[in-house]
């Protein structure tokens, strides 16, 4: 194995002198970077599979080996997409003498999956960017080595992507927010998306400019709204003292986040006062003199104030949809008169950003239907980036193999230890060395 390594890193040094003589040369920083990263992946494919050939040996040659299995084929080769290019690795087939099966030692001592062909890290990769831009960008990522398909389909495969919390904190006040995004669906319909996200306050980071204590995230568009409550739920009791901490839930008003105060019964609604403004606003478009009244009525909490001024406006609609428009607000605002957070004294509720941010810049602000599998884990895997979920462990499926040959293997099996060796062409006096291509350029 010395010699083969020697030899990998000689020859690798070798392209890289002649790629600095050809900088020198004018060729240029650029092409010498690009050749020792090709260099270097070239180099690293091989010793990989130098390494696995090896293992595959020892496994071979083993006195316990021959005892349990029976060699069926040599050399099978299968093929891996890496961060590194294209791997190829090679292989022996065994059969268990005490049960038939056939065994791909040196996969099952790896940990490397049956039929897998994308390596655990380039998933990372590859995941990542589809969970922040198109699974075109992603195909582009990897050199299209994978498809776009491909791509789609490791994020559909994907299963219980979260991040389970870890010990519990103390909070006086903690905020439960809530909104939706519409997304469009492969059907032609429209899909709900839901997010709600738990934090503990805001805190000044700059002028200008907050951030929110400890935010933890949940999204939703195939979970029933009890399955996703129960889940926010189950959050918030292993986190924190719900005994010891005021809870306020906020949100539009809507049907399914007024339901999330059946499973915190102690907490207080606040409506989202984006969503406030956003109806008054629409409302008083035909009489923009009356919405600085209503505003002012809803500050000073005179909810017959209010009334009237609605009604005014009602009066001095014209068309059927100002009309419309009136009534909507006034029911919308009258409905949720005494949950209307009060000016001044609350942080805000930040949700419409959070949707633009965690969902939209995603799902919905481009011209792209999804499907129901699509949608949901593209969501997942953006909220579970934000709670702080490994992206390795989510993609690596650990193989529950009951083999105790192949678990033996793993503690005892060890490569001959790997020493120092010489490489020629970094000698001072080789005629390869950087002093004498220096020499030769300027004489």
């Amino acid at each position: 194995m010395e010699n083969s390594i020697a030899q990998m890193l000689e020859k690798c040094t070798e392209e890289l002198q002649e790629a600095y003589c050809r900088s020198l040369e004018g060729g240029g920083f650029a092409e010498l970077n690009a050749a020792a990263f090709n260099s270097a992946k070239r180099m690293t494919r091989e010793i990989v599979g130098y390494f696995l050939a090896e293992t595959d040996r020892l496994l071979r040659d083993e006195p316990e080996r021959r005892a349990k299995y029976t060699v069926e084929r040599n050399r099978q080769t299968r093929v891996m997409q890496t961060e590194y290019g294209e791997l190829k690795i090679e292989r022996t087939l065994y059969q268990s003498k005490e049960t038939g099966g056939y065994h791909f030692l040196t996969d099952e001592l790896l940990g490397i999956d049956k039929y897998e062909r994308i390596e655990d890290n380039l998933k990372v990769k590859l995941l990542t960017v589809a969970g922040d831009a198109s699974y075109g960008k992603a195909e582009r990522l990897s050199g299209n080595a994978v498809s776009r398909q491909t791509v789609m389909n490791l994020v559909h495969r994907l299963e219980k992507i979260r991040v389970v919390p870890t010990g519990k904190r103390e909070a006086g006040k903690i905020y439960i927010e809530a909104d939706e995004d519409h997304i469009n669906m492969q059907d032609g319909k429209s899909g709900i998306l839901k997010l709600i996200y738990v934090h503990e306050g805001v805190q000044e980071v700059g002028k200008g400019r907050r951030k929110l204590l400890n935010p933890w995230y949940f999204t939703s568009i195939e979970k029933e709204n009890e399955d996703l409550w129960y889940e926010v739920m189950d959050y918030v009791e292993s986190v924190y003292d719900t005994k010891k901490t005021e809870i306020t839930l906020r949100g539009d008003g809507g049907r399914w986040i007024m339901s999330g105060t059946g499973y915190f019964p102690k907490a207080r609604f606040e409506l989202d006062s984006f969503h406030m403004f956003k109806s008054i606003t629409r409302a008083t478009g035909h009489c923009k003199r009356l919405r600085g009244m209503i505003i002012d009525s809803i500050k000073s909490r005179d909810y017959e104030l209010t009334h009237r001024l609605y009604e005014q406006l009602y009066a001095a609609a014209q068309k059927k949809s100002d009309k419309k428009e009136t009534q909507d607000s006034m029911r919308y605002i009258l409905n949720h008169y005494d949950e209307i957070a009060a000016f001044g004294n609350s942080s805000g509720c930040s949700a419409e950003g959070h949707v633009s941010h965690m969902l939209s810049a995603r799902l919905s602000s481009r011209p792209m239907g999804w499907s129901k599998r699509g949608a949901q884990n593209v969501a997942a895997l953006r909220a579970f980036v934000h709670n702080g979920g490994n992206m390795l462990d989510l993609v690596k499926r650990k193989q529950q193999t009951t083999n105790a040959y192949v678990e033996k293997k793993k503690k005892h099996i060890k490569l001959p230890d790997i020493k120092s060796y010489p490489v020629p062409i970094l000698a001072a006096s080789s005629k390869y060395g950087t002093k004498f291509l220096i020499k030769k350029l300027i004489s």
